[in-house]
């Protein structure tokens, strides 16, 4: 006949007397039955109900499980199959000598068997993915943890966070609790980056039991001012490099963009829209070149992030005249104009022939205005009421720290200026010897009917070819 500790009975409804009542009775009907060690078993039963009387307030938990016994030379199934007392091990010290008590009564009986079933993992420890200031909280989850500890660690820093309820490192933002000794939590709190790694949970078991549960900080992307470019400034025709550092985690990706954007001239044969990478290389840049740069990163976790790099071409002034020759009467007014670019921005000017200043008053008035781009200037000198000694050279002149340069106009008195009184403002065109298309404008005599009134034409040439019509009656 099989053993049953506490038989058919129902021992959940029972106090601990009842239980322990119960197993006393149990125990010696065991002993009790027809064994040729019987009366050894007698004296280790005194010895065995001793230590469970000792263990007091232990609970105690019992299962029945259909096993396999030889008989002789013969496997049977056992038709009252033993309890297997799994042992809550409050009191370790004597719950292992009663295990040991009961192995060597089980070697004559092979009846009596009790097992205490180590600490065991119900769940696996989930891998977490959390933003770098956000709170994190991993759950080791065990059954029949008894008084074994359940431990925390950071496996790549090789540090013991907690032990049990305990809190060993020095680290502020950890934490442990723990739901009635089944699911151990570990709290982090503001996690940052270094936190990243695999967490181990580990149950001090003779043989260690651990399992791993991963935490992976994102880290929105940051463009490290100290190792990246700031505003440079270069002289045209050289090379330039603009480098942009970023960090987060996973590593930014960096790109390049003009903030007006206008195309980024890589060489002299690739012009880009964008451009890739953490360095953007410009050759014999150019004033075309002059700008603000975006460097742009972004890893996929808000928000994206960008540095604005303004890159200033230095050159010397250049001059553009349109109307080196410009013809007026007397008393009249005449706007001479001169374009000029420059970085930095020219000193702009306008002298008479013998180098003399002009000033602002009332026969003169010189305008400058900022064009675009920024280095572009249209400069204007309106001489008023022209007299005799008007007429003659002007020079417009442009000065920075690159250099300087200057372009002359002459001003020359058109004839016939008494007899007119009407300027016919539109606009005739005509063809050069060359087939070419030639604008004008002509000037009516006073009393003569431009449509029948006979135009004497003449070229004259001074720089730029200017046409003049001298009216005749």
């Amino acid at each position: 006949m099989g053993f049953s500790i506490y038989g058919d009975d129902d021992s959940s409804s029972l106090t601990a007397a009842g239980r322990r009542r119960l197993l006393k009775k149990n125990l010696e009907a065991e002993v009790a039955m027809d064994n040729p060690e019987r009366p050894r078993l007698r004296n280790l039963y005194r010895e065995v109900w001793l230590e469970i009387m000792a263990i007091v307030g232990t609970d105690l938990l019992f299962r029945r499980t259909r096993v396999q016994r030889l008989t002789g030379d013969k496997q049977t199934e056992t038709e009252d199959p033993p309890f297997y007392v799994l042992g809550v091990m409050e009191h370790p010290e004597v719950v292992k000598l009663i295990i040991r008590q009961f192995a060597v009564a089980s070697l004559h009986s092979g009846e009596i068997h009790m097992v205490v079933e180590e600490p065991e993992f119900t769940d696996i420890i989930e891998n977490i993915t959390v933003a770098a200031g956000r709170n994190v909280k991993f759950a080791c989850s065990v059954k029949n943890l008894g008084t074994y500890k359940v431990a925390w660690m950071h496996f790549e820093q090789s540090a013991i966070l907690t032990v049990h309820n305990h809190v060993i490192t020095r680290n502020p933002r950890i934490s442990v609790t723990h739901d009635k000794h089944r699911t151990w939590f570990l709290h982090i709190s503001n996690v940052q980056e270094e936190d990243k790694g695999r967490y181990m949970c580990q149950i001090n078991t003779v043989t260690a039991k651990t399992q791993f549960g991963y935490l992976h900080v994102v880290v929105p992307p940051n463009i490290d001012d100290s190792l990246s470019s700031s505003d440079v400034i270069v002289r045209e025709g050289a090379n330039e490099t603009l480098t942009c550092k970023a960090t987060g985690s996973p590593q930014p990706s960096v790109k390049w963009k003009r903030d007006d954007n206008s195309k980024i001239t890589i060489n002299k044969t690739l012009t880009v829209s964008e451009w890739e990478g953490e360095t953007l290389e410009l050759t014999r840049i150019s004033r075309l070149d002059m700008g603000a740069y975006l460097c742009i990163a972004s890893n996929g976790v808000p928000p994206t992030v960008s540095k604005r790099i303004k890159v200033s071409v230095d050159f010397p002034p250049m001059l553009w005249i349109p109307h080196q020759l410009v013809g007026a009467p007397l008393a009249y007014s005449v706007t001479l104009e001169c374009f000029t670019e420059a970085h930095p921005s020219s000193l702009n000017y306008w002298t008479r022939e013998d180098g003399q200043m002009i000033h602002e008053s009332r026969k003169y008035h010189a305008e400058n205005t900022i064009g675009t781009p920024a280095y572009k200037t249209h400069m204007r000198l309106t001489i008023n009421n022209i007299q005799l000694n008007d007429y003659g050279t002007y020079k417009c002149v442009a000065k920075n720290p690159r250099g300087e340069t200057d372009g002359t106009i002459r001003l020359y008195s058109s004839k016939y200026q008494s007899n007119l009184n009407e300027i016919d403002k539109s606009e005739q065109k005509s063809t050069d010897g060359e087939g070419k298309s030639v604008s004008y404008g002509h000037i009516v005599p006073n009393g003569v009917d431009s449509s029948s009134g006979n135009l004497n034409c003449q070229l004259s040439l001074w720089i730029l070819p200017i046409i003049l019509f001298n009216a005749l009656r």
